[in-house]
């Protein structure tokens, strides 16, 4: 059963009962079934705890995060004090549970707090609240998505307002593609910009997928798709991730929305990605060499080593 926290955004069930994942879409008729494995929690009494709060932890193949809720509580806090070079609030370190949390909210409230726009119209609301996102949209970005409202319909159309891209069939890929496809033929619309706005359409179903998460899903699953893979195969490579990690997903949406921050498994994962990866990108300038990052002497190698260690992963 569907359930919704504020905004009526739909929440994954907890997986409370699981003993394993059953995979769906393209893995379906595999036989395959992945229990108990590090990515794949069961029960989240299993899960270690700091005082009351249950402390989460994440590891996809070179992204490690040991406790998800808090990484997502801190990132909000660093959006909500705005620049840290004038901002007149506490640092991180210095402020006191209640300031920490009340930050967060108000730098939640910039993009992900504000309800959902559904329908199959691009409208200014949408194209304007990725702002909160730092999408950089100005006016004439503006002009260009909506030039291009009457093609956008039909493809918003075959994603129903709801859609999770964990559920979603190769025909509502087909359209998200086509979709974040045509808007990128317009000047300056970029990927990132694109799926800033989309992603309020439909939160459920449009990760955001700026540099950062883009740099950590072809370097860490590179046998699946390239640099330049199209907006499609993103996609399909995401709907196979939130499909193995939908009872871990689930657990850290089910603690984040007790602290007040609703979001969908698709968000969590991508803003999980981000705050993980991005000192990775920071550091390198666009993260780290493939070769380096699997110890390869070439990008071949480091597709079958990168493969191997997944195959590892998901096996232990």
């Amino acid at each position: 059963m569907t359930e919704f926290c504020d905004h009526r955004v739909p929440m994954t069930p907890l997986p409370f009962a699981r003993t394993g994942i059953a995979l769906r879409g393209h893995w379906a008729g595999t036989g395959k079934r992945l229990a108990n494995h590090p990515i794949a929690l069961t029960r989240p009494s299993s899960m270690p705890r700091r005082g009351t709060a249950t402390v989460t932890p994440l590891r996809i193949q070179k992204l490690e995060i040991e406790d998800c809720e808090a990484q997502i509580l801190r990132g909000y806090f660093e959006w909500g004090r705005g620049n840290a070079h004038d901002s007149l609030e506490p640092k991180w370190e210095h402020a006191d549970e209640a300031t920490r949390r009340a930050i967060a909210l108000r730098g939640y409230d910039l993009y992900d707090g504000y309800p959902p726009q559904p329908g199959n119209d691009l409208s200014p609301t949408e194209i304007f609240l990725s702002v909160g996102i730092n999408s950089r949209v100005v006016l004439n970005d503006a002009c260009r998505f909506l030039a291009r409202r009457e093609q956008a319909r039909p493809l918003l159309a075959r994603i129903p307002d709801g859609t999770r891209l964990e559920d979603a069939s190769d025909d509502q890929l087909d359209a998200a593609g086509e979709l974040i496809a045509l808007l990128e033929q317009a000047r300056w619309l970029a990927l990132g910009k694109v799926t800033k706005v989309l992603h309020k359409k439909r939160p459920a179903f449009i990760p955001v997928i700026d540099s950062v998460v883009g740099d950590f899903l072809w370097k860490n699953f590179p046998w699946a798709i390239r640099r330049t893979s199209g907006p499609r195969d993103v996609l399909a490579q995401l709907r196979t991730l939130l499909m193995i990690l939908r009872p871990r997903l689930g657990v850290i949406q089910h603690n984040v929305a007790a602290q007040g921050f609703c979001l969908t498994s698709v968000r969590i994962l991508d803003y999980l990605i981000w705050l993980g990866w991005r000192e990775q990108v920071d550091k390198f300038g666009f993260g780290p060499p493939i070769q380096r990052l699997w110890r390869a002497k070439s990008v071949h190698e480091a597709r079958l080593v990168a493969e191997g260690a997944w195959r590892a992963q998901i096996r232990s």
